[in-house]
């Protein structure tokens, strides 16, 4: 997901289920959402790697997902509290996480939800854990 903040370009990437990607009609392709034409959306195979082309992300030397227990996480994607994909529950070997975008499209405020899951080196890194909650 990318949008702009204060003038500066701001992504964030995240794992989610096919269905997701489907229902946003994406396969190893970006688009702005209809729903919000401040974000675009990618969805892209771990092969292709179609969503990073910053110099800065290593897509060679890829951290291995945690093979500990799965969880069950939440996955859908909200804008102003309405579903754009049907949200699902699926399988998560890292933990379940969210991130809001709030935007500005046409003089009015819009707020972007998206539920997924993230390996645990994402989570670690920005210092959020489940104790700290």
């Amino acid at each position: 997901m990318a949008t702009q903040y204060n003038g500066k370009l701001v992504k964030s990437y995240h794992c989610v289920p096919q269905p997701v990607c489907k229902t946003l009609e994406l396969n190893n392709n970006c688009t702005t959402l209809t729903t919000d034409r401040d974000i675009t959306a990618c969805c892209c195979d771990g092969f292709s790697n179609c969503h990073v082309n910053e110099t800065a992300v290593n897509t060679t030397n890829i951290i291995p997902a945690n093979q500990g227990t799965p969880i069950t996480c939440y996955n859908g994607i909200y804008v102003n509290g309405s579903e754009i994909v049907s949200p699902i529950v699926g399988v998560c070997y890292g933990q379940c996480a969210s991130i809001t975008y709030t935007t500005t499209y046409n003089g009015q405020l819009n707020t972007l939800v998206m539920y997924s899951c993230d390996p645990t080196a994402v989570c670690t890194s920005l210092s959020m854990n489940i104790a700290d909650l």
